[in-house]
């Protein structure tokens, strides 16, 4: 399948979901989100990390936190399931 047929078929089938917001429209947002968080927490912090040394380039500090910020959101109700012990 050629790319522009491939990406047509992706379109259609994000289309809609059934609250009538596509899929890519929700994570688009929901990495906005993040993004607009990000430079909130920076702007407070007076342009320094969270190790407190300062961003010099705000755009490679962003691509490289970026993932950490959506695999630490994503997981972090996985800490509160309760270790289930094993019956002897």
């Amino acid at each position: 399948m050629k790319s522009g047929k491939l990406i047509k078929k992706f379109w259609e089938l994000n289309k809609k979901s059934p609250l009538g917001y596509s899929v890519v429209a929700i994570y688009l947002y929901y990495i906005d989100f993040l993004i607009k968080e990000k430079y909130n927490t920076w702007k407070n912090n007076d342009w320094k990390n969270k190790y407190g040394k300062p961003i010099r380039n705000w755009q490679t500090t962003l691509k490289t936190s970026l993932p950490y910020m959506l695999t630490s959101t994503n997981n972090s109700f996985i800490g509160n399931i309760p270790r289930i012990k094993r019956p002897k």
